[in-house]
């Protein structure tokens, strides 16, 4: 089989692959949220449409990985934490 016949784009099946958190609310980051809903969303319907024609697609969730928005909820709880504590008169510290 020649080179050409291998690279083929008639041996593979075309595919989307989109990446998504999940449908998982996070309390202060509504924006984000609802961007990775509409990613779910937005695959589903092209699952629906682009399938009479073969073409695959799929979301991938990955597990958790480390990122700055960790950092962010981690702040977020111990500040909570404090307030509940202190009271709001904390802040004009």
């Amino acid at each position: 089989m020649s080179l050409h016949e291998q690279l083929s784009l008639s041996h593979y099946v075309p595919r989307l692959i989109f990446l998504s958190l999940g449908k998982v609310p996070i309390e202060n980051l509504g924006a984000y949220c609802v961007s990775k809903h509409g990613v779910e969303a937005y695959s589903n319907v092209l699952r629906l449409e682009l399938g009479k024609w073969g073409i695959k697609v799929s979301v991938v969730q990955p597990s958790g990985y480390n990122t700055g928005m960790k950092l962010y909820f981690l702040l977020l709880y111990h500040l909570k934490k404090i307030e509940m504590y202190f009271g709001p008169s904390y802040r004009a510290l």
